[in-house]
């Protein structure tokens, strides 16, 4: 009887991992107008010498707009970091790219063409799934090295996840976490 009671719950549990499998695969990916609006927050900034210099706040602005059949997403990055701990250097970085279909479905690539990273420098492509927005960027560096950043744009109920990554050949570089808040449509 035990044997049949475990193979029974055995049963039970592998049909509910296989519905739950099943059902988030299934998940739509939210529509790309669910990302439009402007958004403000900030965020948490780790490296190899976190450990050792501490953590570093960035102020996030980001606004994703309809741009034609795509969209235009402009962010700024605030950095307070060196210099005097009690008035660190202040340092903004802003960048705006408008993306467009590609001739796959679901994959965005800049207006201005998406660029052989060898040639170019740099190739950038974005794309949605279930709330994710992300923007890859590839970079192939002089010495034929590369840097691969990664921008996850995660839409919960209340407000915008933000997970940047930047890795290159020795592992991560940079990771910076944060929560930005809608402002405006």
């Amino acid at each position: 009887m035990r044997t049949i009671g475990r193979a029974l719950i055995g049963t039970v549990v592998a049909t509910a991992l296989a519905v739950g499998i099943g059902l988030s695969s299934l998940a739509a990916d939210l529509p790309l107008k669910a990302f439009f609006g402007s958004y403000s927050g900030s965020g948490l900034a780790r490296n190899e010498e976190s450990d050792y210099f501490g953590l570093t706040v960035r102020d996030l602005d980001v606004t994703i707009k309809q741009a034609g059949k795509g969209f235009e997403l402009s962010w700024t990055t605030v950095l307070r970091q060196g210099g005097d701990p009690k008035k660190p250097d202040v340092k903004r970085k802003s960048e705006s790219v408008t993306f467009v279909p590609s001739s796959r479905p679901g994959i965005y690539v800049p207006a201005k063409g998406a660029g052989d990273p060898v040639e170019h420098g740099r190739t950038t492509w974005a794309h949605i799934r279930n709330q994710t927005l992300t923007v890859n960027s590839l970079s192939v560096l002089d010495d034929g090295g590369f840097e691969l950043q990664r921008y996850d744009r995660t839409l919960t109920d209340l407000d915008m996840e933000l997970e940047f990554l930047s890795v290159h050949e020795e592992g991560v570089a940079r990771k910076v976490t944060g929560r930005l808040i809608k402002k405006a449509n």
